[in-house]
């Protein structure tokens, strides 16, 4: 152990002198005011997100939204929630509205009492750090290029809250269902189109509709974005028009200190037409190179000004296959977030064939872990799975981590606690919960006795899963990061190498600021800084070298190495794409309805059998 890390201390002080040496780092280095970028330094053993102090960064964030879902009476206009105003929530679907009727009077000054109608306050009141902003295009371009000045307020008024609490945000153009014409919400009415679909394609549809869970006009609508079918009274292409509503967006917002970053869209489906034209004739893994990630590479292409080796498109045609998107003269070196096709959520593994598709280096690859909820019966063998294949997946595009969903219902607290503990095990991966407050069991709050009151008081079970003492700013490599909220204790062990000046920085919220922690190895107690809401943050100087803080615990674990998760052969892959979708293949209708019904389960058996042989994973705690 010590001459492995000597070894890494002498490797890391090289790296450390070499800039860039190390990742496609090079359309960052004329920037001295990005917040956070994207550390490619293989000696870390995966890519970290950094502060500008060169420190790794650990979110603990949550969802809100102020998108538009059918039918929902959630005002959109600031007006409604300045001077002291919050909306009722009787008229609200599925979220109530994001207030903040004691804005403008400071971080220590508004009230966080469960009816206070303060949300941002309450949030930093429990510990979080960041907010993932679900927002709508239908709101954003009501008509075609016609963009709603009021909503961008709207979204820049939470923003400024979150600013005030000291919160990071992460603006997220949110669909479920493409759209709220067709599904919940999203895409406004003007572009739900169609496309049309193969004869073929048509006389099996009624055999494809039993196997997907989405209607015909929402996947069809999913096939229009991603083939940039045209808009008849624009004439421009529909992903053109979504790249353009997100310039309004980046364009207002990138100079803004605390919106860290942009997530590309919401759990994307494949549609219909993009299922079928598929790599190699495999029903869906050919989705995310041929539609998905061109998208995403035509978006960061526009919004950064990154060519990625191609030569520019033609302004009246923006989107092609062998050329760069227009640079749309933004700039932005903000962190791009990115999703997988959404069927992840049913796998805690990505169907795709992880390859890079873009040159920018700050990308955060941004599932969603919804393990033993979402998940297909019997699946997966832990819940480890979700988060070892992430790493490996955003390794492959080179890419960070950042889940900018995970949880569940309150009424399962052992499932929630779990998925949640893995944030953790993973050496402090970020990730924001969903969700903050909602008409049903999933958020932190009670239901309220009134309609129109936004909540009830605080589920004292979340709060004891989801307000965690957590590292926010290590300096050095995070190597373990372990909170146990059963005890309320906390372990850190970090190795110092670099050169980063600031010292690392531990929260630990009101309810649990009972303990001195205490420090060993290469660092120093520099203080613990008392907030006026109750909670702390420790303040450690490292020198060079390994050390640990604890909380709550008396004595120091050995960091335990965890065997290498493998991956997934794209063998296995191509099975539960093929049970999945067993319309596509055409040896499906010859088998017996029992042994089609299991199809999927044996698929996944073979994948538990070929991807995770010889793996001992660690126990889950319950």
């Amino acid at each position: 152990m010590a001459l492995h890390l000597a070894l890494l201390l002498s490797a890391w002080f090289v790296s450390a002198s070499l800039s860039c040496s190390s990742g496609p780092c090079s359309d960052n280095d004329t920037t001295q005011t990005t917040a956070y970028t994207v550390d490619h330094n293989p000696l870390r053993g995966r890519n970290v997100i950094l502060d500008a102090a060169g420190r790794e960064r650990v979110f603990r964030g949550v969802n809100v939204g102020v998108e538009f879902w059918r039918g929902d009476q959630r005002p959109s206009d600031p007006a409604h929630y300045e001077d002291g105003r919050c909306p009722s929530a009787a008229g609200s679907i599925n979220q109530p509205p994001v207030c903040g009727v004691d804005a403008g009077r400071g971080k220590w000054n508004q009230s966080t009492s469960f009816a206070s109608k303060n949300d941002l306050a309450q949030m930093r009141a429990l510990g979080f750090n960041l907010i993932r902003l679900a927002i709508s295009w239908s709101l954003l371009e009501p008509s075609p290029l016609h963009y709603s000045q009021s909503y961008l307020d709207r979204i820049g008024q939470v923003v400024a809250w979150a600013a005030e609490q000291d919160i990071e945000v992460i603006i997220d153009m949110h669909q479920d269902e493409y759209g709220p014409r067709v599904g919940s919400d999203g895409a406004p009415d003007w572009a739900c189109l169609n496309v049309s679909l193969p004869a073929w394609l048509e006389l099996i549809w009624p055999k494809v509709s039993k196997e997907i869970p989405f209607s015909k006009q929402v996947l069809l609508s999913f096939d229009a974005l991603y083939t940039n079918q045209k808009v008849a009274s624009t004439g421009k292409g529909l992903q053109e028009h979504f790249i353009l509503a997100w310039y309004q967006v980046v364009n207002r917002f990138d100079s803004v200190q605390n919106v860290i970053g942009y997530e590309i869209i919401n759990e994307p489906p494949p549609g219909i037409l993009t299922t079928a034209d598929s790599l190699d004739e495999i029903p869906v893994l050919g989705f995310s190179t041929k539609f998905l990630f061109p998208m995403y590479r035509r978006f960061i292409q526009g919004i950064t000004g990154v060519r990625d080796g191609m030569r520019d498109c033609s302004p009246a045609q923006p989107i092609g296959e062998d050329c760069a998107h227009p640079d749309l003269q933004l700039n932005s070196r903000k962190l791009i977030f990115f999703e997988p096709m959404a069927l992840r959520n049913e796998l805690d593994f990505s169907l795709q064939v992880s390859t890079p598709f873009t040159e920018y280096s700050n990308i955060v690859f941004s599932p969603h872990v919804y393990t033993n909820f979402f998940t297909a019966k019997n699946w997966p063998p832990n819940y480890r799975l979700a988060l070892d294949s992430a790493w490996l997946e955003a390794s492959l595009l080179r890419a960070s981590v950042l889940v900018t969903e995970f949880g569940g219902s309150s009424s399962a607290a052992d499932k929630v606690a779990n998925i949640t503990a893995q944030l953790d095990t993973h050496r402090g991966t970020s990730g924001t919960m969903w969700t903050w407050k909602e008409r049903g069991n999933w958020g932190m709050f009670e239901s309220p006795e009134l309609d129109t009151d936004p909540n009830g008081p605080l589920k004292q079970v979340r709060v004891q899963i989801n307000s965690r003492i957590y590292a926010r700013a290590v300096a050095g490599q995070i190597l373990k990061h372990e909170f146990d909220h059963r005890t309320g204790s906390f372990q850190l062990t970090a190795l110092r190498a670099g050169k980063e000046t600031k010292p690392t920085e531990i929260y630990i919220p009101a309810h649990l600021n009972s303990t001195q922690p205490a420090v060993s190895g290469a660092a120093t107690l520099e203080s613990v800084q008392m907030q006026p809401d109750g909670s702390s943050v420790v303040v450690v100087q490292p020198l060079t070298g390994l050390y640990h803080v604890t909380v709550g615990i008396s004595t120091i674990n050995e960091v335990v190495d965890v065997p290498e998760y493998r991956g997934i052969s794209i063998g296995a892959l191509s099975r539960v794409a093929q049970m999945i979708w067993p319309s596509f293949n055409s040896s499906y209708e010859s088998r017996p309805i029992e042994v089609r019904n299991a199809d999927l389960q044996t698929a996944l058996d073979r994948v538990s059998e070929e991807a995770l042989t010889d793996l001992q994973f660690a126990p889950v705690r319950v």
